[in-house]
């Protein structure tokens, strides 16, 4: 009996360290929660964006948060024009708590060269706010390693 209580204490230790919730930005409003993976890493990237990469590096999310008026399809065209993306490929409509938007698809290359997918989750909480979620695979990616983004992706709360 010990040694099953012991290995449900393991199992339930494991289990939280497994995850991490985290707010972006720290402060303010809107803002956004999300929880990644303990390998994760979650840096800024000094431009106001929070660069989410997977401990293999086959999945990378740009967490964005920022003032702007003007509709997600014209946001949308820039930000892809800025990561010199292709223009993107609007998708299907997307609610994340309460704030409504849409799903853009685009490709690009990285400096070396390699082919990668972009999946944009756009919305806007309020008339002065642009919040985006920007999932990049390399096209080599498995698709468990999609998955594990994915996963990332599915887990994004807006709080206004």
């Amino acid at each position: 009996m010990r040694q099953i209580v012991l290995a449900l204490m393991a199992l339930c230790f494991a289990a939280s360290a497994q995850a991490r919730d985290m707010r972006f930005p720290d402060t303010g409003f809107p803002a956004v929660t999300y929880t990644i993976p303990d390998d994760w890493t979650a840096t800024p990237d000094g431009d106001g964006n929070m660069i989410l990469v997977s401990s293999d590096h086959t999945s990378a999310i740009s967490v964005t948060v920022t003032a702007g008026g003007g509709g997600l399809d014209d946001m949308a065209t820039q930000a892809m024009a800025v990561a010199k993306a292709a223009p993107p490929r609007k998708g299907e409509p997307i609610s994340i708590s309460g704030a409504d938007g849409f799903v853009y698809y685009s490709t690009m290359s990285n400096s070396s060269g390699m082919a990668i997918t972009v999946k944009m989750m756009a919305v806007k909480p309020d008339a002065n706010h642009f919040v985006t979620f920007s999932l990049l695979n390399p096209t080599s990616a498995t698709a468990d390693q999609i998955a594990a983004g994915s996963a990332v992706m599915s887990s994004f709360q807006v709080v206004r």
